[in-house]
């Protein structure tokens, strides 16, 4: 009878010791992973042929519908807080790069960046970006912004960016904005307007493009 009862116990201690030992090493409900270990993947954006100074105005003015002058006075005036000089941006050469962001099924508008580049034979790669703007036009429609691009240069190759805001059908937006976002730098524009009106959608993205190869 002891024999049996010494049995029992040593049983009874093994269940416990084993039990003890899983809740040790169970992990916390609520732990999360270091955000080291969140990747996000790198989106391949569009982007033009090589463009001159002139080219890169022309182009911002007329898809903002703003004068040339108002652009190049704007490109000067971020620029020379860096001290460039407007000769040296017109040596200088350039791209646009554009990637579209999904709000809705029907809606997906473009996200441009103006950019200074390095030139090579085979290779280029994005010294700067200068300029952030949004064609709000996809297809027959438009919509009204409200919100802001924030725009991170981690490397000459890629580019950080995010858009949040709200979408209107009806109102005014302003045309974007010029910056000076050079390697490992970063900086917003805020897009505003004088009035919204039917309210659409809210959107908010991360993503991560291809700015040179």
């Amino acid at each position: 009878m002891k024999k049996k009862n010494l049995f029992s116990f040593v049983v009874v201690l093994l269940l416990l010791f084993n039990v003890v030992s899983f809740a040790d090493t169970k992990e916390p409900a609520d732990k999360k992973p270091p955000i080291s270990s969140i990747e996000i993947n790198g989106e391949e954006c569009k982007y033009s042929e090589v463009l001159t100074f002139e080219q890169m105005v022309s182009e911002i003015a007329k898809e903002n519908n703003v004068s040339e002058k108002t652009i190049e006075r704007e490109m000067i005036e971020n620029n020379l807080k860096k001290g460039v000089t407007l000769e040296s941006l017109k040596r200088g050469t350039y791209r646009s790069l554009y990637k579209s962001i999904y709000v809705t099924s029907r809606y997906r508008p473009t996200i441009r960046f103006y950019c200074r580049t390095e030139e090579s034979s085979y290779h280029w790669a994005t010294k700067e970006v200068l300029y952030i703007s949004m064609n709000r036009r996809f297809g027959d429609t438009v919509k009204q912004f409200r919100g802001d691009i924030f725009a991170n240069l981690e490397t000459p190759a890629r580019l950080f960016f995010n858009v949040n805001g709200d979408f209107y059908n009806k109102g005014t937006t302003n045309y974007g904005g010029g910056v000076n976002i050079g390697v490992g730098e970063w900086g917003s524009v805020s897009f505003s307007g004088g009035y919204a009106s039917g309210y659409y959608e809210y959107y908010y993205g991360d993503h991560i493009i291809k700015c040179g190869q």
